[in-house]
């Protein structure tokens, strides 16, 4: 198993991941400072969305070891202008939606870290 297979795995697999990204996408929707990033109209879709590509970030079942998540990123914001500010509020909710679905203090810093990597190697 990779290192982010276990990372996956850490997390608690798909149940798990799926719960974060439920608790991650209405924490979202709530803050002022990025709900015009998501709208309510598209939620299922950005869920859905958001699920695949942290478990191909995670190392999932159903990963591709040779994606290159940086530029997926990149291509998927594209047309959006996103700040600096608003990247340490969304990081913020993913930490505290994967503490908040039972994730350990040191595996969410972890999935912090590897999110965080992947979005400043991001190529604009």
């Amino acid at each position: 198993m990779s290192n982010r297979g276990r990372l996956y795995a850490e997390v608690g697999g798909e149940a798990t991941l799926t719960e974060v990204v439920r608790v991650f996408h209405a924490r979202l929707e709530a803050d002022p400072d990025v709900q015009h990033f998501f709208p309510p109209e598209r939620a299922d879709d950005l869920m859905a969305r958001q699920r695949r590509y942290f478990a191909a970030m995670l190392g999932g079942p159903h990963a591709d070891p040779d994606a290159d998540l940086a530029a997926e990123l990149a291509a998927a914001h594209a047309s959006v202008a996103i700040e600096d500010r608003h990247v340490s509020v969304v990081v913020g909710h993913l930490r505290a939606a994967l503490i908040e679905a039972g994730v350990s203090d040191s595996v969410a810093e972890r999935v912090v870290n590897v999110a965080s990597r992947i979005w400043w190697a991001r190529r604009w």
